[in-house]
């Protein structure tokens, strides 16, 4: 059978340490695993900091290309700070100075902000003659679709399926805190162009179609891929707990689980940010975001993971799947309205991989006790997230074959 041609769009760099690339680097895994022939459109470097451990597939075609310089310096904190305002030690005059940053990039870039440099670069310097069978455009950045949509629009590439994935929906993410109709109005507009659109989540998948009718048909959800699998075995003759991700508190609370590992005495290591939200205390390791390779000596030293749900918005943070790739026992914090907790629970328990509780000291405490002692839980990888078999499933929304 002739391989299948793929052309994934990301405005991103892939280069950088984030959670949103390891799921990006999973998805070029997963179609070269499959046996695609596969090119990526991405950003280039422009000055940012990249982490030289992350691993980028080979027998790939990569197609960098640059941004704006103000990108380089402004974009990428803009979406983070924000989370950081929160924190204990953020200061008003901080806050305007951002506002201020936000308010004049948009003004001068639009509703893409920054990234609007990138996709004009994009059109502008991208065409090919060749024909793929699937363009697949990754958010975030958002702007990833809407370089997907002007490169169908104007013929710089051709498909047979243009499909735009969204790990997160663009107006109502957990950063947005009102609604900007210009922006919602831009987000439906790109929905309409795709011939297949992929959440990440069922309440997402949900909500999306309630608020984009006009596109709700061709609309469905997915998990994401684990971006690799880990067949160690767990042989600790104690129990070491691990939260290895950001916990910005407009968007996941992780006190609860802090304060009961404090009552209980767990030994615990926290990786992530904020800095200064949470501090190290009696057996309890607060670390900032690492690089890959400093966090896996963490990761290899614990042998229970500690999984948090969002506050609210029904989107699942991609370390579930690849906490659920691994041997250890995973501590699943459930958070959020209790149809979106019904919901959450329902759909991962079937994989009889979790140990499930709500997103308080006692319920915690509670569910802990027993995973020291229950032997319930299968602690194997789930292979319905290897990312073969999740690229596999994105072929088949899209009505084709790999």
């Amino acid at each position: 059978m002739k391989k299948k041609k793929i052309l994934i769009i990301n405005s991103g760099c892939l280069r950088v340490n984030c959670s949103a690339n390891l799921c990006h680097i999973a998805y070029i895994k997963g179609f070269v695993e499959a046996g695609a022939d596969v090119t990526v459109l991405s950003k280039s470097v422009d000055g940012q900091v990249v982490d030289d451990s992350l691993v980028l597939p080979t027998n790939v075609k990569y197609i960098e290309i640059k941004g704006s310089r103000i990108a380089a310096k402004f974009g990428s904190g803009i979406k983070t700070s924000i989370g950081s305002d929160d924190c204990k030690k953020s200061s008003v005059h901080k806050r305007i100075i951002k506002c201020i940053v936000q308010k004049s990039i948009d003004l001068i870039y639009g509703e893409m902000g920054v990234s609007q440099s990138w996709i004009n670069n994009a059109v502008r310097k991208f065409k090919t003659s060749e024909k793929y069978d699937l363009v697949l455009s990754l958010s975030g950045p958002v702007s990833s679709h809407l370089a997907g949509v002007e490169l169908v629009k104007k013929r710089r590439i051709m498909c047979d399926c243009f499909c735009e994935l969204w790990e997160d929906p663009w107006q109502y993410d957990l950063f947005n805190l009102k609604v900007d109709k210009k922006k919602l109005a831009l987000e439906e507009k790109m929905t309409t162009y795709a011939d297949c659109v992929i959440y990440v989540s069922p309440i997402t998948l949900n909500n999306q179609k309630s608020m984009f009718t006009s596109s709700a048909s061709k609309m469905t959800w997915l998990p994401l891929p684990y971006y690799y699998k880990t067949e160690q075995e767990e042989t600790f003759d104690h129990f070491s707990y691990g939260y290895f991700g950001d916990y910005y508190p407009n968007s996941r609370n992780i006190l609860p689980f802090y304060e009961a590992a404090d009552r209980m005495g767990l030994n615990v290591n926290i990786c992530g940010n904020p800095s200064g939200l949470i501090e190290s205390k009696n057996n309890i390791h607060v670390h900032p975001r690492l690089k890959l390779e400093e966090l896996s000596k963490y990761e290899n030293d614990t042998n229970v993971l500690v999984f948090v749900c969002n506050l609210s918005g029904g989107q699942i943070p991609g370390k579930i799947y690849q906490y659920a790739a691994t041997r250890k026992k995973i501590l699943f914090i459930l958070d959020g309205k209790d149809e979106e907790k019904e919901v959450l629970k329902e759909y991962f328990a079937k994989f009889n991989r979790f140990y499930f509780c709500d997103n308080n000291v006692d319920s915690i405490e509670k569910t802990i006790k027993l995973l020291e002692l229950d032997e319930g839980v299968q602690c194997e990888p789930v292979e319905y997230f290897s990312p073969k078999r999740i690229v596999t499933e994105i072929m088949k929304k899209c009505n084709l074959e790999i």
